[in-house]
């Protein structure tokens, strides 16, 4: 009933409802518990043949007589699929089918939902996680075609075959005007001149049609943040091209890491090979409205990533951090001394969130993990349906204007530091990307790049230090 309802016409009329229904009994929470308790019992087989029977097509049939024998990676997986979870899948679907077809929005949606945030804010081992994907894998793999196993290979962020496949005429050779990204994903760009912020006045409040009113100390809050952030680019500008629609036989594979003349340039000079697949899973990401929350280990260029693409579309990033001090007036504002008033004149002083969400600019939480639940609670307003803040001291909600969009960072819960796991619901709230660590290639890439006078030898050498 779900699938019916939610569904667009040219999904309805495809094979996606069956495979929808064939992914959901083999990965949702009822289906794990199931697996679970019938593979401790001595009629495994009969469960699994019952299952395999209460499927429709014959692909789907297919694919779950070819995974009955396999056992649950663990107990902790047993939610792993939510009806929040399909909810975004469906509508991941609606929004792709257009430009991708259904089938290939089908799997790219599997793995924004599902697989590229698997064991993200869990208590899942890596080991259990790589398990659990490579079943998913698998199982997408056995739903489709022989002839889409490259378009699946792609979906899990094989960006390697890009050029292979421009050239074949199965991906744009170039962006849509106006646009920047990664085949088949793009993002609108916007003129960065006109990026800052709009109507700054002194003291008051935002009015009706978002033009903000902001108290002069919180600009300056805001812009230094921004500066800090476009500083933090140029240490990875070489990753990134600026020029995404320059011609595609500049350099028939950019992501290449052996290619000995890496262009800034060059069409999706992403460079090293794991962050080209951070940047395409991010940018499959933002299809949707959803925020997009990045987990990775320190040092793997989460919050860079964020900004260099925030540069590539003309958008200014408020980077904010967060922590267990920090509470729902750092982010929104509070009344202040006004400045040159007299003694114990106060006026309302924009935050950098609200200044941000007002202004349509990006905002990334970085240490989400860290803040306290108050802060939590207080932003779930601005995540859900509502995209909006609602301040008791003012009396009013703001809604968020155009262009908007908001990223948060973590580390995972071992690094420690007194780090949390966040509930499932407040989780399920975001588009999750699990950021991949630099390899060794990506690190010789990244130093190649930045430094081309320096001999190959010597990288070599340097980066070998590193990993000893």
């Amino acid at each position: 009933a779900i699938l019916e309802a939610r569904l667009c016409p040219a999904a309805l009329a495809s094979d996606i409802p069956s495979l929808l229904l064939a992914f959901w009994l083999r990965f949702s929470g009822q289906s794990q518990k199931h697996l679970i308790s019938s593979s401790n019992s001595s009629s495994s087989s009969n469960s699994s043949n019952s299952t395999s029977t209460s499927l429709s097509s014959s692909s789907t049939s297919k694919s779950n007589s070819s995974h009955s024998s396999q056992s649950p990676v663990s107990s902790a997986s047993a939610a792993l699929l939510s009806v929040r979870d399909l909810l975004t899948w469906v509508s991941f679907i609606n929004t792709a089918t257009p430009v991708l077809g259904p089938r290939l929005a089908y799997v790219h949606g599997a793995y924004l939902t599902l697989l590229d945030g698997v064991g993200l804010g869990g208590s899942l081992t890596p080991a259990a996680v790589m398990t659990l994907k490579t079943d998913m894998h698998g199982f997408l793999k056995s739903q489709l075609p022989r002839e889409m196993e490259r378009q699946v290979e792609l979906a899990a962020g094989k960006v390697d075959i890009i050029p292979e496949m421009q050239e074949e005429g199965l991906l744009p050779s170039q962006s849509p005007d106006g646009h920047w990204g990664i085949p088949p994903f793009f993002v609108l760009k916007r003129d960065s001149g006109k990026a800052g912020a709009r109507g700054v006045k002194s003291g008051g409040l935002a009015d009706e049609k978002g033009v903000e009113a902001v108290e002069e100390k919180g600009v300056e809050v805001v812009e230094k943040s921004v500066e800090v952030v476009e500083k933090g680019v140029e240490a990875v500008e070489g990753d990134f091209g600026p020029n995404v629609n320059s011609s595609p036989n500049a350099n028939p594979n950019p992501n290449n890491p052996n290619n000995p003349n890496p262009q800034p340039s060059d069409p999706f000079a992403l460079g090293a090979p794991t962050t080209a697949r951070n940047a395409f899973r991010i940018l499959r990401a933002m299809q949707l409205r959803k925020a997009v929350l990045l987990e990775g280990s320190p040092g793997v260029g989460k919050t860079s990533l964020i900004a260099a693409l925030a540069r590539h579309c003309g958008v200014e990033l408020v980077r904010i951090n967060l922590s267990e001090q920090t509470d729902m007036m750092d982010l929104l504002g509070a009344d202040l001394p006004t400045p040159g008033g007299a003694p114990g004149q106060f006026s309302w002083s924009n935050g950098p969130l609200l200044s941000a969400l007002l202004s349509g600019h990006w905002v990334l939480l970085d240490e989400l993990n860290l803040a306290s639940q108050s802060v939590l609670e207080g932003l779930n307003a601005l995540l859900d349906h509502r995209a909006e803040v609602f301040i008791p001291e003012l009396g009013r909600s703001f809604k968020t204007a155009p262009g908007f969009r908001l990223f948060a960072a973590q580390n995972p819960i071992m690094e420690g530091g007194g780090r949390k796991g966040l509930p499932k619901s407040f989780l399920n709230r975001f588009s999750r990307v699990a950021v991949e660590l630099l390899a060794d290639q990506d690190i010789k890439f990244i130093a190649r790049t930045l430094y081309p006078q320096v001999e190959e030898r010597l990288l070599d050498r340097m980066v070998a230090t590193l990993e000893a």
